[in-house]
């Protein structure tokens, strides 16, 4: 194996249930094969978790609350480097994946890296259905990875001509970040997530909250990083995982696009997601339709509902806001 000089120290640092199994254990040993080794493996497992049998023999475990914000916004005083790779527990990590996040890290003068794991673990189909239904379209020709729009879909970098470009979001299942830039946007804020059945949009909240604090993300685009998906953390019908997506992409906009915006602003949010509502909404009927499947229509419908209930509770009035400690970096 190549030995790497002269790149910075980092942990990597693991969220987990213990249930990934041989997935798990592919991520610590493709970690102790890195050409940049971590200087420790902290691992992260949820209260009244049994400890993976599957090791390497140098991880650590710590204890923490159960959630995917919860396990990932832990302070982390356990981790003594200046840089922290984020980890889910079912990643593949190439010998030189590390390696080339930190060179586009260094090259950039970046705070944090993703690797695309997204539209690599996507298939046709459910990226067409995506950006028919959803919007979330793919750009030959815009300069960010991801690009948050003013209805919080998302356009994404397709047909690259570099490695790495400015993104305002990833897939939170692996990163390369700046501690100091990590603790900075207070993540532990938007543990409100966990109180859903799936925290879907998560890692929406984490980086788009980092871009807009002023920190600088890149996605990587060849690092050879994949997500394996172990997907040990949900179990959801179609019905329930449609409600759950349609409610908090509703809180994720109200949050992070309506309320932070100005008048002007305000208005043109609201016009983004009116429009993204209306196709939505014709979209799921038509297709309850050719299902014959009312319950689509209806749980879409009961999704916006309840989403505008919750925005306007005590319990999400208790959210600080989502640029409560910007200082204009």
């Amino acid at each position: 194996m190549q030995t790497v000089k002269n790149y910075p120290e980092y942990c990597a640092v693991i969220r987990t249930l213990g249930k990934s199994g041989d997935k798990y254990l592919t991520t610590l040993q493709s970690l102790c094969k890195q050409t940049v080794r971590p200087k420790k493996i902290l691992v992260y497992i949820a209260e009244g978790y049994d400890i993976p049998k599957e090791t390497v023999g140098v991880e650590q475990y710590i204890r923490c609350r159960k959630g995917m914000v919860a396990q990932r916004a832990v302070g982390y005083e356990e981790a003594d480097t200046d840089y922290l790779l984020m980890l889910d527990d079912d990643i593949y990590l190439p010998e030189r994946g590390v390696e080339k996040l930190f060179d586009a890290l260094c090259e950039y003068n970046a705070d944090c890296v993703i690797p695309e794991t997204f539209v690599a673990a996507t298939s046709f189909r459910q990226l067409l259905r995506c950006a028919v239904e959803e919007w979330i379209l793919p750009s030959r020709f815009t300069k960010w990875g991801f690009k948050i729009r003013k209805s919080s879909a998302h356009t994404y970098r397709v047909s690259p001509k570099k490695d790495a470009y400015p993104t305002q979001s990833g897939a939170g299942c692996a990163s390369l970040c700046r501690k100091s830039a990590f603790l900075a946007v207070h993540f532990e804020d938007e543990r409100w997530i966990d109180s859903f059945r799936y925290a879907l949009g998560e890692d929406q909240l984490l980086f788009y909250k980092m871009y807009r604090y002023g920190y600088k993300l890149l996605l990587h685009l060849n690092s050879g990083i994949v997500h394996l998906n172990a997907k040990s953390s949900y179990s959801l019908t179609e019905d329930e995982f449609s409600y759950n997506s349609i409610k908090l992409n509703f809180i994720i906009w109200w949050r992070t696009q309506l309320v932070p915006a100005g008048f002007f602003g305000k208005i043109a949010c609201a016009a983004a997601f009116f429009s993204l509502f209306v196709w939505q909404t014709l979209f799921r009927a038509l297709f309850a339709l050719k299902r014959r499947k009312p319950s689509v229509f209806s749980t879409h419908l009961k999704a916006y509902a309840d989403a505008w209930r919750y925005v306007h509770s005590f319990a999400y009035r208790a959210v600080p806001p989502f640029m409560k400690y910007f200082c204009g970096k």
